[in-house]
């Protein structure tokens, strides 16, 4: 079977099965054509608006099979999109008719708890960060949402729930580990490559494959506070003007998000904000609990649903216990409608 797919230069590229096959005896993860049933087992896409059609997968299973796609996709001069978590909004982990290097395979997360450091691999998502890092009462700063791919958020700058207090997610890297377009494996740090090392910090996945990223952790949890209000679309001003307000006062133990969006019906969300416009306001608070409700913000008006509740660092985002604010938390903070935090 030849795979027609496309190229850098423009002109479609025929992959016969005898280049195929070469290509599978070099990956010992998985290589996919829209002919096999394992196909449609691919990470999907989180934006509906970019769900891709790719000609051809890979599905690695470490650094040297990420080695392998890059150099097949050099030789022959094709198209290549990198999947992580597939939560990019401009759809850059997405691609139609080329080469889709799909990294959930590389999901392992190592944690080092006596030099409170993480080794991330490139297809982990928010919630295995935060899973492996709570065995040891740490977190390596991150997103929002636990479903959100740690490489993309990294290598986009990387807001989240603690970025008052430590930063984003760039401020913690250490090091990264960058399949270069000419299939080289380099360490990018403050002492190795730092020019790549300068660039990786926000400045998105043009730069190369990042197989594995090293985070400083900090010592969070097991216990947060996390508040959400729903208010209806027409105090939008009012509302937001309170949140400006309110989060120059708050302590950097809280980190907020206010948000405009509108979500379909669903048993996770209350009835008045189902297919209505609303705006969301949202915080965590990190710091000791005996200090949680007394910094909410409880002060904004006309909410629809408040709640404030301890909620334990691997439900952040999507899992937040009690709140039934997941899902609209969810799409503020992805990006399906447009958001600014605080």
């Amino acid at each position: 079977m030849t795979v027609t797919m496309a190229t850098l230069d423009g002109p479609e590229a025929q992959i016969d099965d005898e280049s195929l096959e070469e290509l599978r005896m070099t990956i010992r993860g998985d290589v996919f054509t829209p002919e096999d049933s394992e196909y449609s087992s691919i990470r999907p896409a989180y934006n509906l608006m970019h769900p891709g059609d790719p000609a051809l997968v890979v599905r690695p299973s470490g650094t040297a099979d990420v080695v392998g796609a890059v150099s097949f996709a050099r030789t022959n001069r094709l198209l290549m999109a990198v999947r992580g978590g597939g939560h990019s909004i401009a759809g850059l982990s997405s691609i139609d008719g080329g080469l889709l290097l799909d990294l959930a395979r590389m999901n392992g997360v190592d944690v080092d708890p006596e030099a409170r450091t993480v080794r991330v691999q490139g297809g982990a998502l928010i919630g295995d960060l935060d899973h492996e890092t709570q065995a040891f009462a740490l977190v390596a700063p991150s997103g929002i949402v636990s479903d959100t791919g740690v490489a993309g958020l990294t290598l986009g700058g990387g807001e989240g729930w603690l970025r008052r207090k430590y930063g984003m997610a760039v401020d913690n890297l250490l090091s990264a580990q960058v399949v270069g377009a000419d299939g080289q494996v380099r360490t990018a740090s403050a002492d190795s490559n730092p020019d790549l090392f300068w660039a990786l910090r926000g400045g998105g996945g043009n730069f190369g494959v990042v197989t594995s990223f090293t985070f400083q952790c900090h010592p969070v949890g097991p216990t947060v506070a996390f508040a959400g209000v729903f208010h209806p679309v027409e105090d939008a001003e009012n509302v937001y003007r309170q949140f400006r307000d309110w989060a120059q006062t708050v302590p950097d133990e809280i980190s907020a998000l206010i948000g405009c969006t509108t979500l379909p019906s669903s048993e996770h969300t209350p009835p008045e904000i189902h297919d209505t416009p609303f705006v969301l306001t949202a915080a965590v608070y990190s710091g000791e609990p005996e200090g949680a409700c007394g910094s909410s913000n409880r002060s904004a008006t006309s909410a629809a649903r408040w709640s404030t509740s301890p909620a334990p660092c691997p439900s952040w985002g999507c899992r937040a216990p009690s709140t039934s604010s997941s899902d609209a938390e969810r799409s503020a903070a992805t990006g399906r409608r447009p958001t600014s935090r605080s």
